[in-house]
């Protein structure tokens, strides 16, 4: 997808048509059990809000682990999730990456932890609320996600300042109508 200023030229969903909106109805319809889901399909560290369609707020959420492979320009990562195992919620999850910059002395580190980096416990839908807005409103939230996203490959940046409304509108508007209008009519603060 381009962007002339935020003119949207064209959005390119993940899914083919229809099933998105599929699977987000059935997100909603059993959001008492289906706490949040795990994915890794783009290979860099970031998340998703479910828009809850009655009440306007996230019914879920969406992690997306970063990859091993490095073929995005992304440092190899993978994450290591606490969770309750009564409530089968997370608690907290760590980001591991093998910083390829370092060349043959490169070794597995942690890069962060998410309750430390964002102040935010436990890692449910309203905290991840919380980290949204603080990412559109907080200059300095805003560059620690945009350097932890390839996982801490800085030669190689993937979000920029012109780019950071399509990053952040994918966040919480799922479908390409939604993504459409929240790029088109970004405000930055």
């Amino acid at each position: 997808m381009a962007t002339g200023g935020n003119k949207v030229e064209k959005v390119i969903p993940l899914w083919q048509d229809g099933f998105q909106e599929t699977f987000l109805k059935l997100l909603n319809q059993y959001r008492s059990t289906i706490l949040f889901t795990l994915a890794g399909h783009s290979h860099m560290d970031e998340f998703r809000l479910t828009p809850d369609g009655e009440t306007g707020r996230s019914s879920s959420f969406l992690l997306v682990t970063p990859a091993i492979s490095p073929v995005f320009q992304n440092n190899p990562g993978l994450q290591v999730l606490s969770y309750d195992r009564k409530a089968f919620s997370i608690l907290d999850y760590t980001t591991h990456r093998l910083d390829l910059a370092a060349g043959s002395s490169a070794d597995w580190r942690e890069e962060y932890r998410f309750s430390r980096t964002y102040s935010l416990f436990p890692v449910t839908s309203t905290t991840l609320e919380t980290l949204s807005r603080s990412l559109h409103e907080e200059a300095q939230s805003r560059a620690t996600y945009m350097r932890y996203y390839n996982v801490g490959n800085t030669s190689s940046p993937q979000i920029t300042d012109q780019t950071w409304p399509v990053y952040w509108c994918a966040i919480g508007h799922l479908t390409a109508a939604s993504f459409r209008t929240c790029v088109e009519n970004f405000s930055r603060p």
